[in-house]
């Protein structure tokens, strides 16, 4: 699609007018295109994209298909058309709505995980005590690199007591979570999503943003690492664009650690929110 995407809009003509204009040519046929699809003339689009008339539901629909929209994007095209028609300011708050739960659906994280990655455990996983402490996510990930397959190393490299550690192996073990070889410890399962409905996401969110306050305390990890807190006075619209751009972000990072090696443990949070 453009550069920017359709979820970024909330109204259908600007977001049919970046589309023309980041096309080779500055989409230049395009307009002439678009008629013959939808049956009108020339004309009757350009009326359209200087707000001298709408699109009909009809009219949307085919425009959305002959773009290869997806699914989601289809029906936010459509709830963007509604919005600008509607009439009245009841009428406009609830499509805009809809179109706020469709943004949401479409940047929600739990998507992003791969899900063959999310496989079903063996057996049963306490979920609870595994997010009561940054100890728990962080010796499990560390058994993913090379090496490291020793409760005295991981003492070592988190500054943990070893009788610590080794509690918290012995429960990752008995919910399936690593497998002990004769020489290795084998992660079996690495990948967890919080939903937004889950019970547990406060105390990991807590967990590991005290592990950023305590991190900069560190000189050195200060140096090295990135922090960042704003307070900001933005428009909504800005508001939707940096929570997608953050999901890109987070989306192509995602794919990158596909074709890579676990090396280190690193710890990323990010935030934007409506105060």
């Amino acid at each position: 699609m453009s550069e920017r995407e359709i979820f970024d809009y909330t109204d259908y003509r600007k977001f049919l007018l970046n589309y023309l204009k980041t096309r080779a040519l500055k989409g230049r046929g395009l307009k002439s295109e678009w008629a013959r699809a939808l049956r009108v003339t020339p004309s009757f689009v350009s009326r359209v994209l200087s707000d001298k008339v709408d699109l009909n539901l009809e009219q949307a629909l085919v425009l959305a298909i002959h773009l290869k929209l997806d699914e989601d994007e289809k029906e936010y095209f459509l709830q963007m058309l509604q919005f600008c028609r509607a009439g009245n300011v009841k009428l406009k708050k609830y499509f805009r709505s809809k179109m706020t739960d469709l943004r949401n659906k479409r940047n929600s994280l739990h998507s992003l995980i791969d899900e063959k990655k999310r496989k079903e455990l063996d057996r049963p996983f306490d979920e609870s005590t595994y997010f009561s402490s940054w100890m728990y996510p962080a010796v499990h990930l560390l058994f993913l690199s090379n090496e490291i397959n020793s409760v005295d190393q991981i003492s070592h490299r988190l500054k943990l007591e070893a009788s610590v550690v080794k509690a918290v192996v012995n429960d990752l073990l008995s919910w399936g979570l690593i497998e002990k070889n004769i020489h290795t410890v084998k992660v079996k399962q690495n990948r967890f999503h919080l939903s937004k409905s889950s019970s547990n996401i406060t105390k990991n969110m807590h967990n590991w943003r005290s592990q950023a306050l305590i991190a900069m305390q560190n000189p050195e990890v200060l140096h090295d690492g990135l922090f960042f807190t704003h307070a900001l006075m933005i428009r909504e619209e800005d508001y939707q664009y940096l929570k997608i751009e953050l999901r890109k972000l987070i989306e192509k990072f995602e794919t990158r650690l596909k074709s890579t090696t676990a090396e280190d443990l690193y710890c990323f949070n990010a935030d934007v929110f409506r105060v």
